[in-house]
């Protein structure tokens, strides 16, 4: 990491589901539940990551992912940070969300 980022790296507690929907779909309610989630549509798909216990049943996941907190806050203008926690991440055998 570069040196001025802080390296404190977290757990989050909650246990998170990544979702795929048809990419003209409408965002669901419950896309936007708890402390963490993220929305991003592309035109391949409507990606959604929010804690498991917010998905219904029989929707289109992968349960059970952990992510991880990077303590901050960061400056915008910092570089290599995707990096600097992605490749220790792949060489532990992870994911970003593991």
């Amino acid at each position: 990491m570069p040196r001025d980022v802080p390296r404190t790296l977290s757990v989050l507690p909650d246990r998170f589901a990544v979702c795929r929907l048809a990419p003209d779909a409408e965002c669901p309610a419950w896309a936007e539940a708890g402390a963490l989630s993220s929305v991003t549509r592309t035109p391949e798909e409507l990606s959604v990551v929010c804690p498991e216990a917010a998905v219904p049943p029989g929707a289109r996941c992968e349960r059970g992912r952990r992510a991880p907190r990077v303590h901050g806050p960061l400056d915008f203008a910092l570089t290599g940070v995707l990096a600097a926690l992605a490749v220790p991440l792949a060489e532990a055998g992870h994911t970003v969300l593991f």
